[in-house]
């Protein structure tokens, strides 16, 4: 059995997303065995390295866990991980909001080695590089810098980006391509320097740092960068339900100057 093919797509992406749709349907269900690395090898006709790889993707999302000894099995309750969180706008005195974007910077630069290493593109290796500006009733509430995949994103342009509320939905929209799932990740940090100018904060202000890396369906990485926001004006909130047994967490960043 396989419906693996030798292509642009690498045959562990193809696993994992096909594992992925397993789990989901219900093939393997909470708290029970994967097949063994040899024997998802010889289902798939690939090597256990390619399987070993398909896995190592799904432990790191939350979808599975090893138990030395014992196997893989699924998480007996599932917390999706990934998400992709959207930004709602609110003002303290309800005066009418007018949500403005511009573009610092839009050019092709060599990438920190974390870049390179998060899209997975050789170190030097120039890629797509944004610095952006949202506005709120013309003051600044965030700064967004952007890496971008380089053969996915090169034809992407500052006017594309600037016209797009979501930066992901400028990328699917204008280079035609599907993403399906986000990491973020949030910590504290000061505001320093230029990003302080363009925010129009002290510097050493506190601040949100969002870092996040977005995915394809077959889990290519496209995009990895993160959002700066003042702390005088954000409130990150996550709502939290149990559906179907599993947990789903619905994150929400509400920006705006309190």
């Amino acid at each position: 059995m396989t419906g693996l093919v030798k292509g642009t797509v690498p045959l562990y992406a193809q696993l994992e997303v096909s594992l992925r749709e397993s789990i989901s349907r219900g093939n393997w269900g909470p708290g029970q065995p994967l097949p063994s690395d040899r024997e998802l090898a010889e289902q798939w006709r690939v090597s256990r390295c390619t399987v070993r790889q398909a896995l190592d993707n799904l432990v790191r999302d939350g979808l599975i866990e090893r138990r030395q000894g014992k196997g893989t099995f699924v998480v007996p309750s599932e917390v999706v991980r990934d998400f992709i969180g959207y930004y709602t706008f609110t003002s303290s005195n309800e005066e009418p909001i007018h949500l403005t974007s511009k573009v610092i910077s839009f050019c092709p630069v060599v990438p920190p080695l974390r870049a390179s290493e998060l899209l997975r593109v050789v170190p030097g290796t120039q890629v797509p590089h944004l610095r952006l500006m949202r506005f709120v009733n013309d003051s600044p509430v965030l700064l967004l810098i952007s890496y971008m995949s380089p053969k996915e994103c090169s034809d992407l342009t500052a006017e594309d980006v600037a016209a797009t509320p979501v930066l992901t939905e400028a990328i699917a929209q204008h280079c035609r391509i599907s993403m399906t799932s986000q990491r973020r990740s949030v910590r504290a940090t000061h505001i320093e320097g230029e990003d302080a100018v363009l925010l129009r904060v002290p510097s050493g202000s506190l601040g949100l740092l969002m870092e996040r890396l977005t995915f394809t369906e077959f889990r290519q990485p496209i995009e990895y960068g993160y959002t700066v926001v003042p702390a005088d004006s954000c409130t990150y909130t996550m709502d939290i339900s149990r559906s179907g047994g599993r947990i789903l967490r619905a994150p929400r960043d509400h920006l705006g100057r309190l």
